[in-house]
């Protein structure tokens, strides 16, 4: 049957990855019409373009939070096992509201068929940029998540909450 998961992920870790979790190298570039300088950051096994600000999730631009790397390494530790459980052999996920794409490109080097789905615009250009610059194929929707799950089905769900967007 086509069943429609939902899991929300939640933030559980306090710990700055700068101080021993993600790489982060400062590396001004300008990414696909993004105007904002970004930055490099390695994650898991994927290398991320990010937007570089000093606060992150403050204001409505598109953002990345380094304090949810615990959380998207949970994420694809779970997309994982569901996997191995699965009858078929690949499975879909959605990265409703996805920013820099960062969970959904994770999930598509997990061997999942990834969307990455969100909005703004300048969102959809790095996650364009950052499937292109793991070599990952993956679906980018420059649209209202909340539509498009209206339309179509997805094995599995990531929804980031603390964004301001319309879904």
């Amino acid at each position: 049957s086509n069943i429609f998961k939902c899991v929300v992920f939640v933030r559980v870790s306090n710990r700055d990855p700068r101080s021993g979790g993600s790489s982060l190298q400062d590396a001004p570039l300008f990414a696909f019409g993004v105007r904002t300088p970004t930055m490099h950051v390695t994650e898991g096994e994927v290398e991320l373009v990010v937007p570089e600000q000093p606060e992150s999730g403050v204001g409505d631009a598109v953002f990345f939070n380094p304090v949810q790397e615990f959380n998207r390494d949970l994420t694809v530790a779970v997309l994982r096992a569901h996997e191995s459980e699965a009858d078929r052999d690949r499975l879909s996920y959605l990265d409703a509201n996805a920013a820099t794409g960062a969970r959904g490109v994770r999930a598509a080097n997990a061997g999942y068929d990834a969307t990455l789905c969100d909005h703004d615009a300048d969102a959809a250009a790095l996650c364009r940029e950052n499937l292109a610059r793991n070599d990952l194929d993956g679906r980018v929707e420059e649209r209202n998540a909340n539509a498009l799950m209206h339309e179509e089905r997805f094995d599995e769900l990531g929804l980031t909450p603390n964004r301001k967007t319309v879904l």
